[in-house]
């Protein structure tokens, strides 16, 4: 019941209830069960549902632990700027796209903490 409102409607309920367990700290076990075979047409449809499937993931991800998604997003935007401003010592010309990369780093960074934050506050 805990996880009863970020629970959808649709296709991805198990993979968003195992996320959701395995995220709260919860054993989860495969059960093998018997089920008849499908009757009609599939609803799946490769693209829509493979891009939904993923924005799931990462929605549920940054629900429990926003740090795994913040941060390497954070750090990529970090090295990027490092890597753009030792270009640009180099040359002895600061570029506006450097500081900004350096920037878009330290508040993606800011947002993943505060998140966390917020997170596990239970909020």
């Amino acid at each position: 019941m805990k996880y009863m409102e970020i629970l959808p409607w649709g296709h991805s309920w198990v993979s968003t209830i195992t996320l959701a367990m395995l995220a709260g700290g919860y054993q989860v076990d495969f059960v093998e069960i018997d089920y008849y075979p499908r009757k009609g047409q599939s609803t799946f449809h490769p693209i829509k549902d493979t891009s939904s499937y993923l924005t799931l993931v990462i929605r549920t991800v940054t629900w429990f632990n926003p740090l795994k998604v913040f941060m390497p997003v954070a750090i990529v935007l970090g090295i990027l700027g490092t890597w753009w401003f030792i270009v640009d010592l180099i040359h002895w010309n600061l570029r506006t796209g450097t500081v900004l990369f350096v920037l878009a780093a330290i508040q993606v960074a800011a947002i993943g903490l505060l998140a966390d934050l917020i997170s596990k506050r239970g909020g």
